[in-house]
């Protein structure tokens, strides 16, 4: 049987390729401004963990900027070696975890300790799409279901998210409509506006879903439409009615650039 591909040792490897100002999927950020936002945030699980573990006195999740900013201000190396140590220390602190049986608040929501692992994955595979775009990897890291599922539980809970579903419909202006997701090999997504603006997505459990508008395209790019991000190697069929099709496509991508980087060799 073969070993599926480790999503932290692929962004690291990937990283490894980059210069410190590569330009990545993200808007505004370079690749040491994704290394920041990875580094400050598991070292933030990592002290939760931690904390939980230790029966210390719970306290709030600190929000991305403050988190964020000393890491971004630091030097590129730094932060890179930083970023292996703070994986190490998580990793340690989830097997504690897992071995002591206790739920983590993080957010909005206690989180077990196989959750955060697979949330930490998505986080790093995700983000290695950020810096190199499309290739084989991609296609193996982001194509699981548990990492569907992972990202559905994470944005439905996570209001704080730009790419939760009630914010995105907010901005684009989207009420009172059920877009479909498909992909082949896997259940349907339906993100369910309400009349009043309040989204949520949800996973087929049987039959497939109607809607009033169906985006098809393949597995992984699923799963990056569910983060907002648009592939602009992989195709999507959107159909439906014509006169939603404009504010669908804003809720699914916040008018971002398809994104095509020019890898490294």
């Amino acid at each position: 049987m073969t070993t599926p591909p480790n999503p932290i040792e692929a962004f690291l490897t990937t990283l490894e390729r980059l210069p410190a100002d590569a330009p990545t999927a993200c808007e505004g950020w370079t690749a040491h401004e994704v290394a920041a936002h990875l580094a400050a945030g598991i070292e933030e699980v990592a002290e939760l963990i931690e904390d939980t573990v230790n029966e210390a006195p719970p306290r709030t999740t600190r929000g991305f900027e403050e988190r964020e900013a000393p890491y971004r201000e630091m030097d590129d190396a730094d932060v890179r070696q930083a970023l292996v140590k703070i994986v190490e220390r998580a990793n340690t602190a989830l097997g504690a975890q897992a071995a002591k049986g206790v739920a983590v608040p993080f957010f909005e929501r206690h989180w077990s300790a196989e959750e955060m692992q697979v949330h930490a994955a998505n986080e790093f595979a995700m983000h290695r799409w950020d810096l190199i775009g499309d290739d084989e990897l991609t296609d193996e890291l982001l194509s699981p279901l548990h990492a569907t599922e992972s990202a559905i539980k994470t944005l439905n809970t996570l209001k704080v998210l730009e790419e939760a579903p009630t914010p995105r419909a907010g901005r684009a202006g989207l009420t009172d409509t059920r877009v479909v997701l498909r992909c082949p090999d896997q259940p349907d997504i339906a993100l369910d506006v309400t009349p009043t603006g309040v989204a949520a997505l949800e996973l087929s459990t049987g039959e497939p879903f109607d809607g009033d508008v169906l985006v098809e395209t393949d597995t992984a790019n699923r799963l990056l439409t569910l983060w907002g991000r648009r592939s602009s190697t992989r195709t999507i069929t959107i159909t439906g009615d014509p006169a939603l099709l404009p504010t669908v496509t804003t809720a699914l991508w916040q008018n971002t650039p398809a994104w095509s980087p020019q890898r490294p060799a």
